[in-house]
Formats: structure tokens, C-alpha cells, sequence
């Protein structure tokens, strides 16, 4: 893929990622504040589609974004940064996790890969993030 072609890609992962963030505050418990949240997911995604040289490409677009959407919804900025900062380990460590444990490419069109999918995403980054 060539310089633009990354660009627009980035794009594509933006508009993703602000949309699910968004989402993720409407389904939020005002209690609880946000307890699901679509956009790690795909972050996640983004993280195992594009190639390891390129990930500085997702976090220089998804913690603007982060920050845009939590201080629009009345948050400080060093909790909002934080939060990012949580987040980008927890998908850090379930992207290293299963492009390890994960044939290349990565289809995770087995029952195996989707049990690692859910492992590293569902139960051992959180719990990793929850330390």
C-alpha cells in the first residue's frame, strides 16, 4: 500500500473509531461511566491489519480523537489521557498476544483463533489493565 493509500486508511480507522467511541458513550452507565467500549475493539482490528511499523499511525489518530470525544462529553483531559494510555496497553498486549499465537495472515477464521481472539481481548488484556 502506498503513502496515501495508508493515509486514507487512517481516515477509514478515524471516522471508525470516533464513531464507536460515540457509541460507547451512549451506552454508558452514568454511574459506572463507560463499561463497554466498541472503539477498543476496533483499535484492536486496526492494530492487526496494519503492519507493527505503522501502529504510530494509530495512536497519533486515535488519542485526539479520544480526547475529543471525552472532553465533549464534559471530562478533564488528564483522566481522558490516562484512559487512552489504559487502553492502548490493553490492545497493545492482546495484539502482541495473538500475532504470536495467530497464523499470519490473520483471518481468525478457526475455532482456535477465535478462542485466542477472545482470550486476549476479552479476558486477558482487561484483566491485565485492571492491575
Amino acid at each position: 500500500m502506498g503513502e496515501r493509500g495508508w493515509w486514507r486508511a487512517a481516515a477509514l480507522v478515524s471516522g471508525g473509531y470516533l464513531a464507536a467511541a460515540l457509541l460507547g458513550r451512549l451506552l454508558a452507565d452514568p454511574y459506572a461511566g463507560v463499561t463497554f467500549c466498541p472503539a477498543n475493539g476496533l483499535y484492536l482490528a486496526a492494530l492487526l491489519l496494519y503492519p507493527t511499523r505503522r501502529w504510530p499511525l494509530v495512536f497519533a489518530v486515535t488519542l485526539p480523537l479520544q480526547l475529543l470525544v471525552g472532553i465533549g462529553a464534559g471530562d478533564e483531559m488528564l483522566p481522558i489521557a490516562w484512559g487512552w494510555a489504559a487502553s492502548t496497553a490493553e490492545v497493545l498486549l492482546a495484539a502482541g498476544l495473538l500475532r504470536r499465537v495467530v497464523t499470519a495472515p490473520l483471518r481468525i477464521d478457526t475455532v482456535r483463533d477465535v478462542v485466542w481472539l477472545t482470550v486476549a481481548s476479552a479476558v486477558v488484556a482487561p484483566a491485565a489493565g485492571a492491575l
